[in-house]
């Protein structure tokens, strides 16, 4: 029976065994600077897609009821 793994006949021994090639420190840095960068992206994407879709709730009723009225100059064909 194995032990200390949630896969059978996995454990401790044999992942300590596999060799696992490294990249140079400045390749670590220049991937963790892209991959930041990307994760910024990603969080003011996410901002931006809550403050449309509030925006979007909101105004949509209004729209629909009539209570708000777009411009002729506005509308987007």
């Amino acid at each position: 029976m194995s032990t200390g793994s949630g896969q059978l006949l996995l454990n401790q021994g044999i992942l300590k065994s596999i060799n696992i090639l490294m990249p140079p420190n400045t390749v670590l840095e220049i991937f963790s600077k892209q991959a930041n960068t990307f994760k910024r992206k990603k969080n003011r994407n996410q901002i931006q897609i809550e403050t449309l879709t509030q925006l979007r709730d909101t105004l949509l009723p209004e729209l629909i009821n009539g209570r708000v009225r777009v411009s002729e100059g506005m509308i987007i064909h």
